[in-house]
């Protein structure tokens, strides 16, 4: 499923966009950059870098019907491809390299809130630190952008 048609099934439904990545690695900045550049006020925007536990007592304050995760990562595709996953899809030991495991996050979260859970993966080429985000990866950046804020 594409974005719009993922957004398309969720109208009417309070989304808040987290992005998670890391500014130094590459395409690992993705999330982040996609999070700076939204400017469509349907959706509330959490920059989360590195830490998503850090934010999860925000986001549940939040009290979204949506929670969309925003990370690079490898599904083993083309630099700059994408998917949607729902949480219960995600096993944490091989999709989130961020710090606490996905799957106590999302047990935080979701027995807290009545929030549902998903993750927009952006394929990286190169998540080497000190490398500046691909072009494959920053045209897939550039078109979520464009479609968010079109919504």
């Amino acid at each position: 499923m594409d974005l719009e048609e993922f957004f398309n099934k969720l109208k009417g439904k309070e989304i808040v966009i987290v992005g998670l990545g890391n500014r130094l690695r590459g395409d690992d900045a993705a999330g982040l950059l996609i999070i700076e550049r939204i400017n469509n006020s349907k959706f509330k925007t959490i920059c989360a870098e590195s830490g998503l536990e850090n934010y999860v007592g925000n986001i549940i304050k939040l009290n979204p019907d949506i929670i969309l995760i925003v990370d690079a990562v490898i599904l083993n595709e083309k630099a700059g491809n994408y998917r949607i996953f729902s949480s219960d899809f995600i096993q944490s030991s091989d999709i989130l390299s961020h710090s606490l495991s996905f799957d106590i996050i999302r047990d935080l979260i979701e027995s807290a809130s009545n929030s549902k859970i998903y993750l927009l993966g952006i394929q990286p080429k190169t998540i080497g630190i000190g490398n500046e985000p691909t072009p494959e990866v920053l045209e897939t950046v550039n078109i979520l952008v464009k479609t968010i804020n079109s919504l």
